[in-house]
């Protein structure tokens, strides 16, 4: 048996807090500083707290376990009075509105107190948005961000992400396009408040997962709301309907490898018929990426990331289309960037705009990315690689 790292420990006591257990754990003071530094980084310090609450470890380490996992209980009923606020007042002004990611997710954990969540994130149909804008405002949500897919409020210092539209990753593409099945795929709860179906929730998650993994980066978290779906609900028949979701977005060999680290990592019995193997090498390889840099990763993934998807579609369709796709990005995008662009008379005003924009403010940023490729040409194509294993 290899030796325990700091890695395969925490790995360990996800697996046990997925599973209502506890882990025993020989560590030096030193590992477990490590250890609850890359907790602290994922956001689950709370949930390390859960699994290794008879462990033998450092006194310092111990009072910062309990105190997070406190304040993560504070947070978390918190955030459950203000989704039950939040579904009360779009109810009593009429307004439909669906719960998604962890909103949801984290109800189907065996202990939910310490699944963390950053923000609550709900969406409305656009023609119900001036009225659940309204009803929020006179609730005491503060609108504090207003762009054109989603409008950000806060209260008792919890954000709500108010959508419109919701997007999902396409590989083939490298890029999030419309959900456009949303409100059919909605399923009603109580009242106006809907969630997505189950094979519809699960096949999103791993979508949410892959957009995460090709931006900045992807906590080890996104992979445990897998792993808890699929205990949830592990008819094989519903996962093959996830599967079949994320195959026109090219997303289902990246779905069948992380439904095999749910097995692999977690205990999670996932149907040998759903997953792909990842050999040794790539499967350290993902590990690191997802530990190494926190919930959603660092400006320098970001760069990375975008210079990899330039790459691939420069080999789809070639420097010429590239470039051509650069100057004049689809009309959607624009509409994305910027909010007068819905009206179509002014899209010819968004691309003038969006190439001015591109000379003066965003200039650096291109030089910068150049800059950053001819120095990391070796990161570059290690990346480049990897996500070819993983199947993005």
């Amino acid at each position: 048996m290899k030796p325990m790292t700091v890695y395969t420990a925490f790995v360990a006591c996800m697996a046990a807090y997925l599973h209502a257990q506890t882990v025993e754990l020989t560590l030096s003071a030193e590992e477990w500083g490590k250890l609850y530094a890359l907790a602290k980084r994922q956001s689950l310090s709370g949930a390390l707290y859960a699994a290794t609450e008879g462990c033998a470890m450092p006194d310092a380490v111990r009072d910062r376990l309990r105190r997070d996992a406190f304040l993560t209980l504070s947070r978390y009923e918190t955030q459950q009075q203000l989704l039950g606020e939040l579904c009360d007042v779009l109810t009593a002004a009429d307004a439909a509105h669906l719960l998604f990611k962890g909103a949801v997710t984290r109800r189907y954990y065996r202990n939910p107190q310490m699944r963390t969540m950053g923000d609550i994130d709900a969406a409305v149909p656009l023609s119900c948005r001036a009225i659940a804008d309204a009803a929020l405002q006179a609730n005491g949500f503060e609108k504090t961000e207003e762009q054109p897919e989603v409008w950000v409020y806060r209260k008792h210092g919890i954000l709500l992400e108010l959508h419109t539209v919701l997007r999902r990753y396409n590989c083939r593409t490298q890029d999030k396009e419309p959900y456009e099945e949303l409100w059919a795929d909605a399923r009603k709860k109580q009242g106006l408040t809907h969630h997505l179906s189950d094979e519809a929730e699960a096949a999103y998650t791993v979508a949410h997962m892959a957009s995460h993994f090709c931006g900045g980066g992807c906590g080890i978290r996104q992979l445990m709301d897998t792993a808890v779906l699929y205990e949830r609900f592990p008819d094989p028949a519903l996962w093959e309907g996830v599967l079949a979701r994320l195959e026109p977005l090219a997303l289902d060999r990246f779905a069948r490898h992380m439904l095999w680290l749910c097995a692999t990592w977690f205990g999670v019995g996932v149907e040998d018929t759903l997953t792909l193997a990842l050999d040794e090498e790539t499967q350290a390889q993902v590990c690191a990426r997802m530990l190494d840099e926190g919930t959603f990763g660092t400006d320098d993934r970001r760069m990375l990331s975008r210079m990899r998807q330039e790459r691939r579609l420069q080999k789809q369709g070639g420097k010429a289309g590239t470039f051509v796709r650069w100057l004049f990005p689809s009309p959607e995008y624009l509409r994305r960037q910027y909010a007068y662009a819905e009206k179509p008379w002014l899209l010819p005003a968004a691309y003038i705009h969006r190439m001015w924009d591109g000379v003066t403010k965003h200039r650096s940023k291109h030089q910068a990315r150049l800059q950053y490729a001819k120095e990391h040409q070796d990161t570059l194509e290690a990346e480049v690689r990897l996500f070819e294993a993983i199947g993005l």
